[in-house]
């Protein structure tokens, strides 16, 4: 807006004025963050967790705390859920302040938790607590059924609501997104956080960079009917939309790399300690072997592998202005 008001004042040209407004509109800022939430929730629709609100994954990237609630940490027998520690190690890889409602099944995993809130206290009051602080709070229930109205305002009073519909669990259709796999789907979505937040650093840093140079390319400007023809104008709304474009490609490619991050195989903690020999043979026989799926050999035979696109950058970069002198 300032380039535009400058490019008004001392060359007295609308037009000239709207395509400063127009070569400075930070593309990149949108664009980036958009097309990493759109293959984020595609992703997660392929395995079953459904976005119903795409709007709110934005919320990923203000993300600063994530509440727990124990019926999300449990399993169908009542015991922890395997995929508890994952869940827990994931939030805390994310810089995520831990909240976990007190329950004696999850003692075990109280030292992961930054806060343990008494489970006395109506889960709404905690989250509200929360929002309270810095960054947007993402909410993690299972409700038995849609009566629990205490978990249900608990879940829905965060900014991104995360419902577990597997097993017995009640579809929430007022929550932002429902995991249909339970934990595992939770993880995926923690996951992103980082990722998130990376898109929009980057973004920002594209946009400010494009809005700098397409103004500096409209103040110095061209003379007669070159400019007329479009010019400068055109190299201009090029420079300050390749950033967009870049962060299309390179931000969707960041929300794939989400989607396709090698999940986990946890299993279930035992205190081996307080078993006799013969239970903990028995035990371990029963252990299941883990199953290397097609698509864990693909990216086994690629990690630690660096794929280079030659040139995808300068292609990005340069497609604005190569359309434009096509024109």
């Amino acid at each position: 807006m300032i380039g535009a008001l400058a490019t008004l004042l001392v060359k007295h040209d609308g037009a000239e004025a709207a395509e400063a407004v127009l070569a400075g509109s930070p593309k990149a800022a949108r664009y980036g963050p958009a097309a990493f939430h759109a293959v984020l929730g595609g992703a997660l629709a392929r395995v079953g967790a459904l976005v119903r609100t795409p709007e709110r994954l934005w919320q990923l990237e203000l993300a600063g705390t994530v509440v727990l609630h124990p019926s999300a940490l449990r399993a169908a027998d009542g015991s922890v859920d395997p995929w508890t520690e994952p869940v827990l190690d994931a939030a805390r890889r994310a810089g995520l302040r831990v909240v976990v409602v007190d329950d004696p099944v999850l003692e075990d995993f109280a030292g992961l938790a930054d806060v343990v809130v008494d489970a006395r206290r109506p889960l709404d009051d905690v989250v509200c607590e929360m929002r309270g602080g810095e960054g947007a709070v993402i909410t993690v229930a299972r409700l038995g059924s849609a009566d629990d109205a205490a978990v249900l305002a608990g879940l829905r009073a965060g900014d991104l609501a995360v419902a577990l519909v597997d097993g017995d669990g009640a579809v929430v259709w007022g929550a932002d997104v429902l995991a249909r796999r339970g934990l595992p789907d939770v993880w995926r979505v923690l996951m992103a956080v980082p990722a998130a937040r990376a898109v929009g650093g980057r973004s920002q840093t594209l946009a400010r960079s494009g809005a700098a140079l397409s103004g500096l390319l409209v103040a110095v400007g061209s003379r007669g009917r070159a400019w007329a023809a479009g010019g400068a104008a055109g190299d201009a709304a090029c420079a300050g939309g390749s950033g967009g474009g870049e962060c299309v490609v390179l931000r969707g490619a960041g929300g794939s790399g989400v989607a396709a991050a090698s999940a986990p195989r946890p299993r279930p903690r035992v205190h081996w300690h307080e078993l006799e020999a013969e239970e903990a043979r028995e035990r371990l026989g029963r252990e299941p072997v883990a199953e290397v799926s097609g698509l864990d050999r693909v990216t086994a035979g690629l990690r630690g592998r660096r794929v280079r696109w030659p040139g995808i950058r300068r292609w990005v970069r340069c497609a604005g202005v190569c359309g434009w002198a096509g024109r």
